[in-house]
Formats: structure tokens, C-alpha cells, sequence
């Protein structure tokens, strides 16, 4: 898939953006370092791969401080969406509202190592989002979702899962956690990111043929809630980190049928973030 052949309003579901450092520095408790990865660095190797959307999930390292993710979505407000970390203090009405009119779109929970005090599911603020339509995006790993999967199964509105839930890819699809996922889909509100399959795989690198058949099992299984994430500019991974356009090309595999890859890059990226559909 050559970037003339991506479709037109196609989606990254999945970036972080740090930098400038100076101006926006990461948490004193931080569990990794980053880079100084910028929303300019970050569009110009978007527009190489023919990719014209993105979703900024804000970064657990930068922890409960959404300044970085905020400005960015005011300055490129036809570019990205947002999803927040549960903010330090608990907001109002009239800042939620805010944060919806620039292109907020959902809050993310965090069960990871990584993962800083406060960040785990607040009910209360998860009721309050899907009023708004906005979701929950749930980072959790593979065994993680075994003792989630009653309270995922409960949340009010959308639920959007990080990464196929970070499930080992070698034997996934015969695993107990897979097992779980499907289930969670079945529901009806549950969506899941095609993305970071570095993270998940046995190879070193592309085609992560082991991550490929978890995905094709997820595009079977329920391809109208699927959206594509790269995970750029992949921090806290100790490499090799692979090529922007590379991942993107994995779609290609894992998807072959070009009007549901489509649906999965564009059509389910517009449903979920509220993105225009393309003219």
C-alpha cells in the first residue's frame, strides 16, 4: 500500500506527542524517558505515508497534566482528536464541555506498570463522558483483562481497548485472554486498536507474522469496531523500532479486502472521533 493508495481521510487512532520538552515536560515520576516528539515531526511523517488524521492519546509519562494534547488539538483542530488522562482535578461540567468542543473524544485508564496513581477507572467520570459520547480507552495486558473483564462488561457507553489488549501474540488466538476479548466485543460497545503489534510479537520485526493472525482474527470476528493505531513514536520499547510506513503496511495483510480496510481506516475512525466523513 503505497501512500497513493490510502484512502482519503484515513486515521493514525493511536500517537503520542511530547515535546518541545522545555515547554512541556514529562512527569518527575515517569517510568521511561521520550523523545522530544513534536506535533511537526509527527505531520510531516504522516503526510509521507499518505495518513491525514490522528488520534493523541496523552502519554502516561507526561502524567495527569493534558497541556501538550490540549494545545495541540487548538492548533490543528482538522488534524486530531484527543484522548485525555484523568486530569488531576476532577472537572466540571463546563471544562468537559470545552474539551469537547476542541475534539476531545474520550479518556484513557491505565493498568500498566507504567501506569501513575489516579489512573486507573474512575465510574463516576466514565458516566459522566458518555454522556458527552465520548469513551473510555482501557489500557490494560493480556492477563489484566481476565480479572477485568466484569467491570469492562459494565461501563456505560463505548469502551475502546488499548493495543488488542496487549495480548502475547504467540498462540493469542487459543488463549483464555483472547477468549475474554472477543467476548467484550460481542457486547456491542467495545472497540478494539489494531496497533502496536511490535510490543506484542515474537520477531524482531515486520511482518510480525505471529500479531497477524491475532488481527485477522479480530477483523473476522468484528471489523465495524476496529480502528488502526501506529503507537508512534513508541517509547519505553527497546527496539528495533520499525518504520512508520511499514506498520501501516501491515493493513495490507491483515486486512486484503480494500473496501473493509477502508471501513477500519476511515468509516470506524469517523464513527468513533467524530472526524467528518471524506466527500
Amino acid at each position: 500500500m503505497t501512500p497513493s493508495e490510502v484512502p482519503a481521510g484515513a486515521c493514525d487512532s493511536h500517537v503520542h506527542l511530547y515535546g518541545p520538552l522545555d515547554r512541556y515536560p514529562v512527569a518527575p515520576q515517569a517510568a521511561y524517558a521520550v523523545p522530544d516528539a513534536t506535533p511537526e515531526e509527527f505531520l510531516s511523517l504522516q503526510k509521507a505515508a499518505g495518513i491525514s488524521r490522528a488520534v493523541i492519546v496523552h502519554a502516561v509519562a507526561s502524567g495527569r497534566d493534558n497541556r501538550r494534547t490540549l494545545d495541540a488539538l487548538c492548533e490543528h483542530p482538522d488534524r486530531f482528536r484527543g484522548v485525555l488522562t484523568p486530569p488531576l482535578a476532577l472537572p466540571t461540567d463546563q471544562q468537559l464541555a470545552n474539551w469537547d468542543r476542541i475534539g476531545v473524544r474520550g479518556i484513557r485508564f491505565s493498568y500498566t506498570g507504567s501506569a501513575q496513581p489516579g489512573m486507573k477507572i474512575d465510574l463516576a467520570l466514565v458516566r459522566r463522558i458518555a454522556a458527552l459520547g465520548w469513551h473510555a480507552q482501557v489500557h490494560i495486558e493480556h492477563d489484566q483483562i481476565l480479572e477485568l473483564e466484569g467491570l469492562l462488561s459494565d461501563l456505560p457507553g463505548r469502551v475502546v481497548i488499548d493495543h488488542m489488549a496487549r495480548i502475547p501474540a504467540t498462540g493469542a488466538v487459543s488463549s483464555k485472554s483472547f477468549a475474554a476479548l472477543l467476548r467484550l466485543l460481542d457486547r456491542g460497545n467495545v472497540w478494539v486498536k489494531l496497533s502496536a503489534p511490535m510490543r506484542l510479537s515474537a520477531e524482531p520485526g515486520p511482518p510480525y507474522r505471529d500479531v497477524g493472525e491475532m488481527a485477522r482474527a479480530l477483523v473476522d470476528h468484528a471489523p465495524e469496531r476496529l480502528v488502526w493505531g501506529s503507537d508512534w513514536p513508541h517509547v519505553n520499547f527497546p527496539g528495533p523500532i520499525p518504520r512508520y510506513i511499514a506498520l501501516l503496511q501491515l493493513m495490507e495483510d491483515w486486512v486484503p479486502d480494500v473496501g473493509l480496510r477502508k471501513r477500519i481506516l476511515v468509516d470506524n475512525a469517523c464513527e468513533l472521533y467524530g472526524f467528518p466523513v471524506p466527500g
